[in-house]
């Protein structure tokens, strides 16, 4: 047989559990909704509630992120970290908690907790879970349909909430026939980009461009530049073979021997050669070119003596002589 303390014992366990869940049912933080997706640069707003014992006052509360919490040490304050600083607001209610976040940045990517202490030494609660903080930014897909029709979607990360109205622009400019994530465009022949944003929030996407009319424009570019540079190499080309025919038709004609009559003239010696001279005031003598490249310098008061005549094929040819009076 089992003594009544040893039944006694679990039945205080169990009434000691009870207890303690009934107290629990007291304390208590919901976080609504848990996951929140924002765009980048925008504001979004955390929302909680909360509840504790009846009799209790709530002097103090904040927000952490979870990841940073380590057993033991008391969270940092989200409102005071420098990453924060002048970005970050609370307010609560008898029953209710948000923090709003301005500015949104990837870095702002984290699950925060709610954290509030009572006048109670022991009442302070944070309850379990959190909020996920997802940040995006929107981007524009292509795509092709039937009849030469472009589908542009306007897509994030993440799920933005309350069904946001969309925006898109073309070339700047807002495109009223078009509100929601899709957007249908013809394909026209000059180069346009369009973009999407979300309505009441300053980011917009990057901007995409009318994929054929870019290229289409780039063949034609590409056609002008190949013509220009075959005109352009075809117009440096000919001067310089004009050019080059002119010089080598200028070297032909002064490379060629050219000569004229010459005069006849007497070569002789002695007086008579003396005589003639003391007529003249002064004379100037040509140069005697031999027909072998042979060039030698003979002035024409010397005396040729037949012994000294050269072969048939070494006979000279005299350029023109000019005496001046």
């Amino acid at each position: 047989m089992f003594s009544q303390s040893s039944v006694n014992i679990p039945a205080a366990l169990i009434l000691i559990l009870l207890a303690g869940e009934l107290s629990n049912q007291h304390w208590g933080v919901t976080y609504t909704p848990e996951r929140v997706c924002a765009l980048k640069g925008s504001s979004v707003d955390l929302s909680c509630t909360y509840k504790h014992p009846e009799g209790l006052t709530v002097n103090r509360s904040f927000w952490f992120i979870e990841s940073l919490r380590q057993p033991g040490v008391e969270s940092e304050d989200v409102k005071e970290s420098d990453q924060y600083k002048g970005r970050v607001q609370y307010s609560r209610t008898l029953n209710s908690c948000r923090m709003t976040i301005t500015d949104l940045r990837e870095s702002d990517a984290h699950t925060y907790r709610f954290r509030f202490y009572t006048d109670d030494p022991g009442g302070s609660f944070s309850g379990r879970g959190g909020v996920t903080l997802s940040i995006t930014d929107l981007k524009v897909t292509v795509s092709d349909t039937d009849g030469g029709v472009k589908k542009l979607t306007c897509s994030s990360t993440c799920t933005l909430p309350n069904n946001p109205t969309y925006i898109w622009y073309r070339n700047g400019q807002p495109v009223s026939e078009c509100e929601s994530a899709s957007c249908h465009v013809a394909v026209v022949s000059e180069v346009v980009n369009y973009s999407c944003a979300v309505k009441g929030s300053d980011l917009h996407s990057p901007p995409v461009y009318n994929r054929t009319s870019v290229y289409a424009a780039s063949g034609v570019a590409v056609v002008l530049l190949l013509i220009f540079t075959a005109v352009f190499l075809w117009m440096r080309r000919r001067p310089a073979v004009t050019s080059s025919k002119t010089e080598k038709s200028s070297g032909e004609r002064a490379s060629a021997p050219v000569y004229k009559d010459v005069s006849a003239l007497a070569v002789t010696s002695g007086p008579s050669r003396a005589a003639s001279s003391d007529g003249q005031d002064d004379v100037q003598y040509a140069t005697v070119h031999f027909s072998h490249s042979q060039t030698k310098d003979v002035p024409l008061n010397s005396t040729v003596h037949p012994s000294n005549a050269l072969p048939e094929e070494e006979q000279v040819q005299y350029a023109v002589v000019n005496t001046a009076y």
